[in-house]
């Protein structure tokens, strides 16, 4: 069973996998990454790859992308997540 650590790590591969075979990330893509920002806030990839998801499923608001980014940028000194 893989660690809590690499949880993050291994879902973004699921997803890059997915994503390579359907050129779409999917609801199931975005579902496996919603946690990721939150497991690891110093980790811009997360973000990035549950952002790319989220522009593909009509069900993600613009305020749950601002709460994912206003997490991120709380939780790190990266100028990217400001």
């Amino acid at each position: 069973m893989p660690s809590i650590s690499s949880k993050p790590m291994i879902r973004r591969q699921i997803v890059r996998l997915k994503e390579r075979n359907t050129r779409i990330l999917s609801k199931p893509a975005q579902e496996l990454l919603k946690d990721n920002p939150m497991e690891e806030p110093d980790n811009e990839k997360s973000i990035y790859l549950w952002l790319q998801a989220a522009c593909h499923y009509p069900n993600v608001t613009l305020d749950d992308a601002i709460e994912y980014l206003s997490a991120w940028s709380s939780r790190t000194n990266q100028v990217q997540a400001l």
